[in-house]
């Protein structure tokens, strides 16, 4: 073999092992990082997600206090839907202080369509005088509760009014 020979059979078999290097080994290798690249995209996506989360949560907590008066605030607005002892308790009191007879019943939990806010309905009836019933009213009006007067008849005679009210208070 002439030295001419061997230079293109080294330069070829070179040629070769160049080509089977990429082909087998670099192409590989570089669908591989890009693979992965692609993952390590991802689950940084991912990271800042749960960063933000975190930071959003850590942002929470330190304004929970600040809001947690107002939410318990809030909260008291609603009557307690299975046992409405406190509201029962309101009523009788207030009828009490402003020197009124009181008679109450009650509805089964009721709510209107999906989405609203389940309520009940009482049926109050009082009679005392008609200065007395004002500021029941009042009271009524200005109390703690979630309250929606939706009936309110007055009768008197004689210095004595009666009165019947059905009213809708929200529950939770």
């Amino acid at each position: 073999m002439k030295s001419r020979d061997k230079i293109v059979l080294l330069i070829s078999v070179i040629f070769l092992s160049v080509v089977v290097l990429i082909v087998f080994l670099i192409i590989p290798l570089f669908s591989e990082i890009e693979k992965y690249s692609g993952e390590i995209i991802v689950e940084k996506g991912k990271f800042i997600d749960l960063d933000a989360k975190v930071s959003n949560l850590e942002n929470f907590e330190a304004i929970k206090s600040q809001i947690k008066p107002n939410i318990d605030k809030a909260d008291s607005l609603f009557i307690n839907k299975d046992l409405p002892l406190d509201f029962i308790n309101f009523l009788e009191k207030t009828s009490r202080d402003c020197q009124l007879s009181i008679s109450m019943s009650s509805s089964p939990l009721n709510s209107l369509q999906s989405g609203t806010w389940p309520f009940l309905i009482f049926q109050i009836r009082n009679s005392g005088s008609f200065p007395n019933f004002l500021k029941f009213l009042e009271k009524i009006e200005n109390s703690n509760y979630l309250i929606k007067i939706q009936t309110l008849g007055i009768s008197g005679s004689g210095g004595v009014v009666t009165s019947d009210i059905s009213m809708k208070v929200f529950a939770k």
